[in-house]
C-alpha cells in the first residue's frame, strides 16, 4: 500500500501479478518491464483530493470517473452518487461484510456482489465483482467511487504512475 505522500514526485511501476514495485528514474525505464504486455492504455494523470482519477470507468452500461487509491486494500468502494448511475443500484446484491485498510486505518463495510461487468479502457471483469459502499456523497463531476489495489490485482495489471510527466499507464495481458 503506497499512497500519494510517497508517490507524489516519482515514477513508479506496480506489477500486481508479480507483487513487485519498481521506482524508476525515467518512464522509459519501464519498457523492459512492460514490453511483453499486449494491452496498454494511457491517460493523463489528473487528481481529485490527491487521488489519480480514472475516466470512463464502466459499471455495466454506466460510465463515470473513479479515483485510484494505491494506499487501499479495497476493490471498488462506491460513493452515494454511484448508486444514482443507471443500473448500479439494481445490480447490487448484499454479500456480507468486508474490512478494508487504507491511510485512515481499517474500516468495515457491507459487501455487495455487482452483477454487471466493470472496467475501464480496454480492461474489464465479468459480473460478480465484490464492491462496498462509503458514506461519502461523491459526485458525478469528480468521482463516484474509489478503486484500490485489490481491483488492479484481480485484473492482473501493471500500473505505471508518472507523477513527473502527469501520465498514468495500465498494462494487461502480459506474458
Amino acid at each position: 500500500m503506497l499512497g500519494y505522500s510517497f508517490l507524489a514526485d516519482k515514477i513508479v511501476l506496480i506489477d500486481y501479478p508479480a507483487r513487485r514495485l519498481a521506482i524508476l528514474l525515467r518512464a522509459g525505464d519501464a519498457r523492459p518491464l512492460t514490453h511483453s504486455c499486449r494491452t496498454h492504455w494511457t491517460v493523463p494523470l489528473r487528481t481529485v483530493d490527491s487521488f489519480p482519477v480514472i475516466p470512463g470507468f464502466r459499471f455495466g452500461g454506466a460510465h463515470a470517473r473513479v479515483s485510484l487509491d494505491t494506499g487501499s486494500t479495497g476493490s471498488i468502494g462506491l460513493f452515494k452518487s454511484a448508486l444514482d448511475l443507471p443500473g448500479v443500484r439494481g445490480n447490487l446484491h448484499e454479500a456480507g461484510t468486508i474490512t478494508r485498510t487504507g491511510a485512515r486505518g481499517e474500516a468495515k463495510s457491507t459487501s455487495y456482489r455487482f452483477d454487471a461487468p466493470v472496467g475501464f479502457g480496454p480492461f474489464a471483469l465479468p459480473a460478480g465483482v465484490f464492491v462496498s459502499t462509503y458514506g461519502d456523497d461523491g459526485s458525478k463531476d469528480t468521482r463516484v467511487a474509489n478503486v484500490g489495489n485489490t481491483l488492479l490485482a484481480t485484473m492482473k495489471l501493471r500500473l505505471l504512475l508518472d507523477y513527473r510527466d502527469k501520465t498514468m499507464g495500465f498494462y494487461g495481458d502480459c506474458k
